[in-house]
């Protein structure tokens, strides 16, 4: 049995909570600016984030089993329009 990271429960600040897939860079960085970080950098820093967070799990090798793990990110990204960096 695999785990989709689109069902997986996330709780973010200021009340609200949801499944992984429906969270957007938006959320994140309304977070940080909830923090005290300006909005535009907190937006930098989530859209950052992200896009290395794809880039690694594009390059690495995942483990026996995990194989799931890509595809199912691969497609959180698409739905949620996440920016991923020029050198995938």
């Amino acid at each position: 049995m695999t785990s989709d990271p689109a069902n997986t429960s996330y709780r973010v600040a200021q009340g609200k909570s949801g499944a992984v897939g429906t969270i957007a860079v938006e959320d994140l960085a309304n977070e940080a600016v909830s923090w005290g970080m300006s909005k535009r950098r907190a937006t930098a820093v989530v859209t950052s984030c992200t896009s290395n967070v794809h880039d690694v799990i594009d390059t690495v090798d995942l483990p026996p089993g995990a194989e799931a793990v890509r595809t199912n990110l691969e497609d959180m990204w698409v739905r949620r329009a996440w920016s991923v960096s020029d050198a995938v």
